[in-house]
């Protein structure tokens, strides 16, 4: 599909502000979809508070970390953060993607994708706690709580300031054919402003989270 770059503004405002599915469409499907986000955004994105609707993906469970110890466990830890770290990428590739190609399909791919990976990856780090707690390092699994918290919280703002970033590009192209609706861009940029600065600050402390693991960690002075 043709970059917005080459269409005209009002073709890119109707196919941003379309309905990709309609309610009844979800409801054929027995389910709902696990990113679709209803009446809040017409476009279908992963739900911070409800991923068992994910497609199935390979889980960690606690009894595959039964000969592990808390070092290793840790070390776990930091390798499921790396792969939502990608996964946040991929989300965000995508949804630029969206922006300037206007490619829904493609976009609620990415969406069901990137549901599934976040789900896996937070099945297995609620393991890991578990197995902290089975090994009285309490302290540590208090921190993978918190960790768990603060990622959900984080989830969930991408997911509304993506909303928001939606709604800046319809309402860019509408004042591109209607000068009256400026206002409105603005309007629009500092809600994005506001949910970037709160990105920014959830991630500054998760990663405060991981250095205060990983300072713990050394001094249990622990060994495989």
């Amino acid at each position: 599909m043709a970059s917005s770059a080459g269409i005209d503004p009002a073709m890119a405002m109707n196919l941003l502000s379309m309905r990709n599915r309609s309610d009844a469409d979800v409801a054929v499907a027995g389910r709902s979809c696990p990113c679709h986000t209803g009446g809040q955004g017409d476009v279908c994105m992963p739900v911070a508070g409800d991923l068992d609707g994910a497609p199935p993906a390979p889980a960690i469970v606690t009894h595959d970390m039964r000969g592990m110890g808390v070092a290793e466990l840790v070390r776990l830890l930091h390798a499921m953060q790396s792969e939502r770290v990608e996964s946040y990428s991929m989300f965000e590739q995508g949804f630029q993607a969206f922006l300037t190609e206007l490619s829904a399909p493609r976009y609620e791919q990415i969406c069901a994708q990137v549901t599934a990976e976040f789900s896996h990856i937070s099945s297995a780090i609620n393991a890991i706690e578990a197995a902290l707690l089975e090994r009285d390092a309490l302290s540590l699994a208090k921190h993978v709580r918190a960790l768990q918290a603060l990622e959900k919280r984080k989830l969930s703002v991408t997911i509304e300031q993506q909303l928001v970033r939606r709604e800046l590009r319809v309402a860019e192209l509408r004042s591109a054919v209607d000068n009256g609706a400026a206002s409105n861009v603005g309007e629009r940029r500092e809600q994005e402003g506001l949910l970037r600065a709160g990105l920014a600050e959830l991630v500054s402390d998760i990663n405060d989270t991981l250095d205060e693991i990983q300072c713990e960690l050394s001094e249990l002075d622990v060994s495989e």
